[in-house]
């Protein structure tokens, strides 16, 4: 619940994996399982991905435009800042 509005629920979905979906709801703390399980619903895909993966975060995407070699190293030159 809301520290602010009693009526104001802030509902937090957490996956093992690391990944959360935020929402929030206002009304009686009768329907507020209604929307827990509506929020369920809608995160149902990334929850069954999450799951194949074995519950290990996303890969990043691998970038398709840096050079490689043969042996898909990277060619470009790591860029650091001077600070």
């Amino acid at each position: 619940m809301s520290e602010y509005n009693s009526r104001q629920w802030d509902l937090v979905l957490e996956h093992p994996d690391g990944w959360t979906r935020k929402a929030s709801y206002s009304g009686d703390g009768c329907n507020v399982v209604l929307q827990l399980a509506d929020l369920m619903a809608r995160s149902e895909n990334e929850f069954k991905q999450g799951r194949a993966r074995g519950d290990r975060p996303a890969q990043p995407m691998a970038d398709r435009n840096v050079r490689v070699d043969e042996f898909g190293q990277s060619l470009n030159a790591d860029i650091r800042s001077r600070w």
